[in-house]
């Protein structure tokens, strides 16, 4: 049997401002109604890329047709920029609001903390930025570490949750919007 094309499945919304199409591993793919034509036109997949295992969506097709990325959002954005980040942190979301030029560190720092499937070991803090020194005889395990400009802070605490504290505090300082804050939500500060 011959291999059919299947042809691209561009939806507009209600309010007619976005357009999405399916696109592979169950993702949905959203853009401004004046990229629509780039939903119409090809089909797009999903394609994770790096480490934080955000699935972009990718068209080998319109790669071909036009020379450039096959990634949607650098489509969206003219090829403008080398980099682009998604502030929304959905790769899937390539509506202009959602897009912004960035360089590499910032598009780091707008990670999510990578799981123990990627750094080859298990995590021993649930927080960005804090991990378990065990070798510390004071008493003050938790590390609270971050690298901005190449310059390296660090301190420790006794509470996981202060560490994490002080990781977003420097981080919302030192790296603004791209800043990715861990979810402080239900912790209560425990002074030393």
């Amino acid at each position: 049997m011959p291999f059919k094309r299947i042809k691209p499945t561009a939806t507009f919304c209600e309010c007619g401002n976005h357009c999405f199409a399916n696109t592979s591993l169950w993702c949905v793919t959203l853009v401004d109604a004046e990229d629509a034509w780039l939903l119409k036109q090809y089909k797009w997949s999903a394609s994770s890329k790096g480490l934080d295992r955000y699935f972009s969506a990718c068209s080998r097709t319109y790669a071909k047709d036009t020379g450039k990325s096959a990634l949607l959002h650098q489509a969206v954005m003219g090829h403008a920029y080398p980099l682009i980040d998604h502030i929304s942190r959905n790769a899937h979301d390539n509506r202009k609001v959602n897009l912004r030029p960035c360089n590499g560190a910032q598009s780091n720092w707008n990670m999510r903390k990578l799981s123990s499937t990627y750094i080859g070991k298990k995590p021993t803090s649930k927080f960005k930025g804090v991990s378990k020194d065990e070798r510390r005889k004071d008493g003050k395990l938790w590390r609270a570490m971050m690298n901005v400009n190449d310059v390296r802070y660090c301190t420790y605490y006794g509470f996981e949750s202060d560490a994490g504290i002080w990781y977003n505090y420097h981080a919302a300082h030192l790296r603004g919007e791209f800043a990715w804050l861990n979810d402080l939500t239900g912790i209560e500060y425990m002074h030393e």
